[in-house]
């Protein structure tokens, strides 16, 4: 609540300026941390890939034999994983472009963690999580229209971040997150990937990461 020149918080925190000393700046090991506050020695997810010595095969931070892909190599658990161990009612949903940003925010107890496939063009997730909500169906319906969000480019960047945030707005919309009456809090967690692919392609100085970064923040 803004009071004249001065802020009081009722509820949360806010940090502008934080970041973590780490070397390898990747979606996984990034990702692992945000919401674990773990380093990647705790964590087990010290880079997107790996050489596996006993297997002799390379590995994706998320792969699972099992399910395809999920958190189970996450060595720790998440803030929605220890929300959910004191209110089991609790919903944990996670939603962003890259599966492992969606899934290591979610961490092992999430509800549901959603991503987007650019084959066929649609938001997914794994059985991990269960079924996927019939609502996403409609929200797929539409997403099909456009083209590839995962585009190196400043229109897919921008269609990207607005479809990242129509979901999480119809997430919680649909799943009535933090409007339900329970006694614990709901976790929802957003990633802007299209931020990375961008910024991957142009650079950090481009003047279309600006305008991208002000239209994500307007978002």
């Amino acid at each position: 609540i803004w009071e004249g020149d001065y802020a009081t918080a009722i509820a949360g925190a806010y940090f502008a300026q934080s970041s973590y000393d780490i070397m390898q700046a990747m979606t996984c090991p990034g990702h692992a941390m945000i919401l674990s506050g773990s380093y990647p020695a705790q964590t087990g997810i010290q880079i997107n890939e790996w050489y596996d010595t006993k297997t002799r095969k390379k590995i994706y931070c998320a792969d699972d034999a099992e399910f395809g892909l999920s958190p189970r190599r996450l060595k720790t658990t998440t803030y929605g994983d220890e929300v959910k161990n004191i209110y089991p009612d609790s919903k944990v949903f996670t939603v962003s472009l890259k599966d492992r940003s969606a899934i290591f925010l979610g961490g092992h107890r999430a509800d549901m963690a959603v991503w987007y496939e650019d084959k066929p063009k649609e938001w997914s997730t794994t059985k991990y999580y269960g079924e996927a909500p019939k609502w996403l169906e409609k929200v797929n319906v539409k997403l099909r229209t456009k083209g590839n969000l995962e585009e190196k480019n400043f229109e897919a960047a921008m269609a990207g971040t607005e479809a990242t945030m129509d979901l999480a707005i119809t997430a919680l919309t649909e799943e009535k997150l933090g409007q339900r009456n329970i006694s614990g809090p709901d976790v929802l967690g957003v990633s802007l990937s299209n931020h990375d692919i961008l910024g991957h392609k142009e650079g950090p100085d481009s003047p279309n990461m600006k305008t991208l970064t002000l239209f994500e923040d307007k978002q």
